[in-house]
């Protein structure tokens, strides 16, 4: 049975605990969270003991970002910019990057066919 949040979109900007703790009882409650996270990943994926063969992984990133897509992009480049535009159209909220340069100007322009 969906959660009540199913059919929710969250762009999940957040770092380290608390932001992404919070997206997290988002995604337990059935939305769909997708993580934007820099280049290299967030900062907790690696911190204190790794839990995977690989050291991706540290039980602090699994346990606070379960249930959630990620995405990792560097929001200083323009093809960073336009990517962050273009998920952000796709949920249907307005353009907050007026100040950012080159970045698209509304979700129309970001959006590529």
């Amino acid at each position: 049975m969906p959660g009540p949040l199913h059919g929710v979109r969250v762009l999940d900007l957040t770092g380290v605990v608390s932001g992404p703790f919070a997206t997290m009882f988002l995604a337990d409650q059935g939305a769909d969270v997708l993580k934007i996270e820099p280049i290299g990943g967030d900062i907790t994926r690696r911190s204190r003991a790794t839990i995977d063969k690989g050291g991706e992984f540290s039980a602090l990133f699994i346990s606070s970002n379960r249930g959630k897509r990620s995405l990792s992009i560097d929001v200083k480049s323009t093809v960073g910019r336009e990517v962050l535009a273009t998920c952000w159209c796709r949920i249907s909220a307005p353009a907050p990057w007026s100040g950012w340069g080159s970045a698209p100007t509304n979700c129309a322009s970001a959006i590529r066919a």
